[in-house]
């Protein structure tokens, strides 16, 4: 069986709508011949945004200093456990291009790495480690901060 590959690094410019249900149905209407659900059509989303105790990453982010950077664990497993596939990503934004650096790993290898300083064979991608290690400078102290779940469509 053949294994399908995973996207670590994007780049993207993204336009986000804001839309009542009325319009999105009358849209979806409109679009329906033109889309094709891909295998993520609908799925559960589980996400650990990591920050320090002062919350300094998304104040800087919200300010717009620097690279405007998240640092976050995400899961698209119903209900995670701690050996479940994650992913530690890492977002910029400059101008209004969006980054996206990310590794593949487990929720127990991540929280090592993000709040200990330990990096198992899973924490192997040399972009990712290097800046998670400036955020790490940058930020002290960083651990869970937030978890965000929703279920996308």
């Amino acid at each position: 069986m053949k294994q399908k590959q995973i996207q670590t690094n994007f780049q993207r410019v993204e336009t986000k709508y804001i839309l009542d249900r009325a319009t999105l149905t009358r849209l979806e209407a409109e679009m329906h011949a033109y889309l094709i659900p891909d295998d993520y059509a609908t799925s559960t989303i589980s996400n650990v945004y990591f920050d320090n105790d002062d919350f300094q990453m998304i104040q800087d982010s919200i300010a717009r200093r620097g690279g405007r950077e998240k640092l976050r664990m995400r899961t698209y497993a119903a209900e995670p456990t701690k050996d479940s596939q994650v992913f530690l990503e890492i977002k910029k934004k400059s101008e209004d291009v969006g980054f996206k650096y990310r590794l593949v790993s487990n929720l127990t290898s991540v929280v090592n790495f993000i709040e200990k300083g330990l990096a198992d064979q899973t924490i192997s991608d040399e972009r990712v480690k290097t800046e998670v290690e400036l955020l790490q400078e940058r930020y002290a102290g960083l651990k869970s901060r937030m978890v965000i779940n929703y279920d996308r469509y």
